[in-house]
């Protein structure tokens, strides 16, 4: 027999399966525990309407700006090891984002093994509520 249980605790899913096995012998029951399994995971960007569009405004940047393939910007990518971005490409990333969607991110969760799916979470918990890109301007100014 197996007992499933999903739990949803900031931004992470955990899923529970447990098997359990019942034999009976004559008039004993004996009940045994046979496999444990923990999978956590963080929300799927396919599923969130808000975290593709963070995911989309992210990909368009790093496409546009570092020339990388949008095919190659997958959700589990490491954006310094992966992708290659150096420490202040990284920090130009951020910094983007955080104009974009008129927030400050802690700098303590500016890690370096922040994967993209994990940037676009920390923007949406940031930011709770609709999330729209700010118009930026782009007209050139005379000097």
């Amino acid at each position: 027999m197996y007992l499933q249980r999903n739990y949803t605790f900031e931004n992470l899913r955990f899923y529970l399966l447990v098997n359990i096995k019942r034999e009976n012998k004559g008039k004993k029951s004996k009940t045994r525990l046979t496999g444990i399994a923990i999978q956590i995971k963080s929300a799927s960007l396919k599923n969130t309407t808000i975290m593709q569009t963070v995911y989309t405004q992210l990909r368009h940047f790093l496409n546009r700006t570092f020339t990388l393939k949008s095919a190659d910007i997958a959700p589990e990518e490491q954006l310094q090891r992966d992708l290659g971005l150096n420490e202040w490409e990284f920090l130009e990333v951020v910094v983007h984002l955080e104009t974009l969607f008129g927030l400050t991110l802690p700098d303590d969760t500016l890690v370096p093994v922040l994967t993209v799916e994990q940037l676009c979470s920390l923007i949406v918990s940031h930011k709770p509520g609709e999330i729209m890109p700010l118009p930026l301007m782009n007209r050139r100014v005379a000097a």
